[in-house]
């Protein structure tokens, strides 16, 4: 197995990647050549994964899947993680107080990652791409979102590059010096988005947005979808 690929506790995804890697030879660190899952990369409870090459997702699963409580991905600067079919997320986040360190780069056509647990903390000094939400937070109460990178949009939207949903309580959302979450030239879509309420939760509650760095709604002008920043009545998304 190649030590620089992947650090996995689990067995089973151990031989998977064993598997994937068989074309590499153990001496070659310079192997530039994307790895095809043939099965996604599941993190059950408390598992730590650092990604140290570059993966694509199988056809219609995403890459990671992060399934259990307290598990933590890390995307080291020489990796990265990527769904290009269409409807495909590079990165899901079902378990809760989960952790996703972004150093590298993150892309997937329909979501680059897309959460619904409690307790999510995804800090970004990297990049992630998508066609539609760059980041998707459809669920989950008590999160976290710190981004020194660059959320970048590659299409247009179906609403923001930052997308939190109106089921989403307790969400802090910092943008700092460094931060770039854009919408992306030639598209139409808002930097970030936030639905107010939902069947069942008529309300947001504890939504916090600091931002220091840049935040860019893209457009054919200011009446047309192309606010930096939006706040939609339930049922825009």
């Amino acid at each position: 197995m190649n030590a620089s690929l992947i650090q996995l506790p689990c067995p089973q995804q151990a031989q998977l990647i064993i598997q994937e890697t068989k074309r590499m030879s153990p001496n070659d660190s310079t192997q530039t050549n994307p790895i095809q899952l043939t099965e996604t990369l599941v993190l059950d409870e408390g598992d730590r994964v650092i990604i140290r090459e570059d993966l694509v997702a199988p056809i219609g699963d995403p890459a990671v899947q992060i399934a259990g409580d307290e598990a933590r991905l890390t995307v080291s600067g020489q990796g990265s993680l990527s769904a290009p079919d269409a409807g495909n997320s590079a990165v899901e986040v079902v378990g809760n107080e989960a952790e996703v360190i972004n150093r590298g780069s993150i892309s997937g056509a329909l979501n680059g990652i897309t959460a619904i647990g409690d307790g999510l903390t995804v800090r970004n000094s990297g990049h992630i791409e998508s066609d539609s939400r760059v980041v998707d937070l459809s669920d989950g109460d008590g999160s976290l979102f710190r981004n020194t990178g660059t959320l970048l949009g590659t299409g247009n939207q179906r609403n923001g590059t930052l997308y939190v949903d109106g089921t989403v309580d307790d969400l802090r959302v910092e943008n700092t010096r460094s931060g770039v979450i854009d919408a992306g030239e030639g598209n139409l879509g808002d930097g970030i988005s936030v639905q107010v309420g939902a069947a069942g939760d008529p309300s947001n509650e504890g939504i916090n947005l600091v931002n220091t760095g840049l935040v860019q709604g893209r457009g054919d002008g200011p009446d047309v979808f192309a606010d930096g920043a939006r706040v939609a009545a339930n049922g825009s998304s």
